[in-house]
């Protein structure tokens, strides 16, 4: 064996060496080197070990080792199992294209598995949406964002699923895609919040603390969401609806109901200023499940804030329980909240009047003052009565 030394080059990139020809035999012996492998010895031509003719004439020293009679049989193989440069570029195309088809395979199985996931989520969505079971649904489909994004895109085409969609971002508590939002918006008469989800009311409420002691303390009426949404009338909530809204029945009912979940979720400082606040949205909340019978009314005593006899007028059924509610503030300092609540009483007489009529239309019930007739909006909150007044203008003409 000589000094001469070989470097061996596998895949066109790893390089073994150096080697001398002794190390070079035990390497092929080893199996550590093969004829698809390259060699290049003392600065001479890279040759593939394959390549006989080269070999002999550059390296006859190595062409002795890989091309003798002994390994005859282990070349036949070598060669049958060796791909020309053509040949390894066809197989390696076609590899490709097979990869190519397996992924996308791969990728409309996940697909069409992924759709059918969706359509067995949204079967139970629907099923529970059917039974009334509107919060279950909604629980359901919180568990897929994949399916909410579908629902948003198809609504346009398939309206069916806007009732859905808009129970979704009302009662489920979370950060909601703009893109939801703006699919369940509706044109509300009343100022309502562009976002009134629950997360968008759990930062009303937090904010609004620092604004407790001028509406509540000083009965100032301010530019608020949360005070005017406190003013909002529990008797025009619950009968008011809209096409493809069924729980919530409206935009508005949506968005208190939003914000009510919202507000008894927190923890916000528990003072006077409070405890009003909560005793009047938590009224709202329970006429919106359940109409008062006039029964369990609580009149309160002493020094009491208007925001409370809002409370007390909405439970009233009839005129006599109606003025006793609002006698209490009769003597009391007229504040903003105080003159307010005076319009309140109105809006409040005209409900009595309609309800009274509408249950027996020979009542002698006396007509709405002439504050109704030339007014027919609440002046704080926006609320529009003049369904109210066009009935009572059409039924109760002949009424003393």
């Amino acid at each position: 064996m000589s000094d001469k030394y070989y470097l061996v080059r596998q895949r066109h990139e790893h390089l073994l060496g150096p080697y001398n020809l002794a190390e070079i035999d035990d390497l092929y012996r080893q199996g550590r080197c093969e004829l698809n492998d390259e060699v290049s010895g003392n600065l001479g031509p890279w040759l593939y070990l394959r390549e006989r003719g080269n070999l002999k004439h550059y390296y006859p020293e190595l062409a002795a080792i890989f091309h003798t009679a002994e390994n005859k049989e282990h070349l036949v193989s070598s060669y049958d199992k060796y791909d020309s440069p053509k040949q390894r570029s066809a197989i390696s195309s076609s590899v490709f294209i097979i990869a190519i088809l397996l992924i996308g395979g791969a990728i409309g199985a996940a697909i069409y598995l992924g759709r059918f996931y969706d359509d067995h989520i949204l079967a139970q969505v629907t099923q529970a949406y059917q039974r009334q079971n509107y919060q279950q649904a909604v629980e359901i489909l919180a568990t897929n964002d994949r399916l909410v994004e579908r629902l948003i895109n198809e609504v346009s085409i398939s309206p069916q699923w806007l009732p859905i969609l808009r129970s979704y971002a009302f009662l489920v508590d979370g950060n909601l895609t703009r893109s939801l939002i703006a699919t369940v918006y509706d044109q509300t008469a009343i100022e309502t919040p562009t976002d009134c989800t629950v997360a968008r009311w759990r930062k009303i409420w937090q904010e609004s603390v620092n604004d407790w002691e001028q509406f509540i303390g000083k009965q100032q009426l301010i530019d608020r969401h949360w005070s005017r949404l406190l003013s909002w009338d529990p008797h025009w909530l619950r009968t008011k609806s809209s096409p493809s809204w069924r729980h919530p029945k409206s935009y508005e009912q949506g968005c208190f109901l939003a914000a009510h979940k919202a507000f008894i979720a927190l923890s916000l400082p528990n003072n006077s200023n409070f405890t009003i606040i909560r005793e009047r949205i938590m009224w709202q909340a329970k006429y919106l499940n359940a109409v008062s019978n006039g029964r369990e009314i609580i009149y309160p005593r002493g020094k009491v804030n208007p925001v409370l006899i809002w409370n007390c007028m909405e439970q009233s059924i009839d005129l006599r329980t109606l003025d006793n509610c609002r006698r209490i503030i009769r003597t009391a300092p007229q504040t903003q909240l105080v003159v307010y609540s005076q319009e309140k009483y109105l809006w409040n007489k005209l409900r009595i009047i309609e309800t009274q009529l509408r249950n027996d239309p020979s009542s002698t019930t006396k007509k709405a003052s002439s504050f109704s007739a030339t007014k027919s909006n609440d002046s704080y909150n926006g609320i529009n009565y003049r369904e109210t007044l066009d009935y009572l203008a059409g039924n109760g003409s002949n009424n003393n």
